[in-house]
């Protein structure tokens, strides 16, 4: 878990739909904000460093702890807002509210979080392709590309969709899009390997099984 950090493109949709929904999230309110801004500021002391790193660094039980620990209390963190803003979809579109000055202000604050997740994602991502070859670069933001493109039709048919149907395959489409990357990433960082490889059996093991019968434990006493 602390070895390696994993957070698809469809994931983070869910997690700019939890932001942008506001109350139409299922949480109680109060929750959504503090729960965004908790996770930025970790987000920002994890991949950015500096002053709030710094910060950080110094609370009680943080400095003797690896950074490592801290990506995954980040991922938990974006698991739970990712989860509230399916949450978003699921619920479909949202009733039409007044344009008054608070409604606009909460708009407009809930769109620079919004930001400030996804631009300095966006920038890191082209950053570490640049570090890559150059093929492997261009796949990579293809692939990526690809997902985001997915993952934000999928989430405007739930949202915009007349029908329940219609609106329940774009949930699921998102869903898909989100588990797909998440399994094959898995999959390729924690590789299936044969049981034997594990536990070779060995003529010890054979000599055990054939004359062990059911004399399998013994206290240090009667050993």
């Amino acid at each position: 878990i602390e070895a390696m950090s994993f957070i698809g493109m469809a994931p983070l949709v869910l997690v700019v739909a939890a932001i942008l929904g506001g109350r139409r999230t299922r949480a109680p309110r109060g929750v959504i904000l503090p729960l965004t801004i908790i996770t930025l500021v970790l987000a920002t002391a994890v991949y950015a460093g500096g002053p709030v790193l710094r910060i950080i660094q110094v609370l009680p039980a943080m400095s003797s702890n690896p950074i490592a620990r801290a990506r995954a209390v980040l991922g938990m963190l974006v698991a739970v807002l990712a989860a509230l803003g399916l949450a978003v979809l699921i619920d479909g579109p949202a009733p039409r509210r007044g344009g008054t000055r608070r409604v606009w202000a909460g708009r407009l604050g809930r769109l620079v979080l919004a930001a400030y997740l996804v631009v300095p994602i966006a920038l890191a991502v082209h950053k570490g392709a640049q570090l890559q070859d150059p093929a492997f670069a261009h796949a990579l933001l293809r692939g990526a590309a690809i997902i985001l493109g997915l993952s934000v039709l999928a989430s405007l048919v739930a949202l915009r969709g007349r029908r329940p149907l219609v609106r329940a395959i774009g949930v699921a489409g998102v869903v898909v899009v989100a588990a797909v990357p998440s399994i094959r990433t898995a999959h390729w960082w924690w590789p299936l390997s044969d049981e034997a490889t594990f536990y070779p059996t060995t003529q010890t093991h054979s000599f055990l099984a054939k004359n062990l019968g059911e004399d399998r434990y013994a206290n240090v006493d009667t050993a």
